[in-house]
């Protein structure tokens, strides 16, 4: 859940930043095809995942992000000359959110590996077999 969660919020901040209706989903992709704003949802959690997103905002150096929740942060930044996607903790000092230590810097390639898994349903399977292993 907080996988599609976090899919469902990385598609919808891209989208934003490039100024396009939504990311589509490669024909191939059977399972996955709740991407794309033209088709219904899958089943009700995948739907109340979708209205959980959050809306974007900006940071004071103007990074665009969203609240994962209210301590971890997903944002889309250059970080010397190149684009990063970065999840991260933050802490509260003086009334300012600030980000900690603890948190992942993904590049373009690794996002991109990333989010064709998802997309392909390889993930989805993944998770249904640990699932099933209870």
């Amino acid at each position: 859940m907080l996988l599609t969660i976090f899919t469902l919020s990385i598609i919808q901040l891209l989208s934003n930043i490039h100024n396009t209706a939504a990311f589509t989903v490669p024909s191939s992709c059977v399972r996955c095809r709740f991407f794309t704003r033209q088709t219904s949802l899958h089943n009700s959690n995948e739907a109340s995942a979708e209205e959980s997103i959050q809306p974007l905002k900006k940071n004071d150096s103007g990074e665009t992000y969203f609240e994962l929740s209210p301590k971890r942060r997903f944002t889309v930044s250059k970080w010397r000359g190149d684009v990063r996607l970065d999840i991260r903790e933050f802490y509260e000092k003086d009334g300012k959110m600030l980000p900690g230590t603890k948190g992942l810097s993904l590049t373009m390639d690794q996002y991109k590996i990333i989010r064709d898994l998802i997309q392909d349903g390889t993930v989805d399977d993944i998770i249904e077999d640990v699932e099933g292993d209870d």
